[in-house]
């Protein structure tokens, strides 16, 4: 199963420092955070998820929380077994790929 990385915002972060932190501890790397992908997606009452463009500005991504990493073009995103909040962003994460 497929999954975007990223975490909780703890108390005091707003979004994009929570990311920058939350890869720094999933895969060891440091980014600069981008523009939102898509629309955010509510789990629950109190639970939101948004995804973010980001770019790599130190560290190699490596697996600490996951077992694998895999990097994939845009044309295979639709291909991945995704865990179904993830699979809204599918259509916009391609997009934002191809326009690198």
């Amino acid at each position: 199963m497929w999954e975007l990385p990223g975490g909780k915002v703890a108390p005091g972060e707003d979004d994009g420092v929570a990311l920058a932190r939350e890869l720094h501890e999933e895969l060891g790397v440091e980014v600069r955070v981008g523009a939102r992908i898509g629309q955010a997606v509510a789990l629950n009452a109190t639970m939101t998820l948004r995804a973010y463009r980001v770019a790599l500005t130190a560290g190699s991504p490596r697996p600490h929380d996951h077992r694998a990493l895999r990097w994939v073009t845009a044309d295979e995103l639709t291909g991945l077994d995704w865990v179904p909040a993830d699979r809204v962003w599918i259509a916009d994460l391609a997009a934002a790929m191809r326009s690198e």
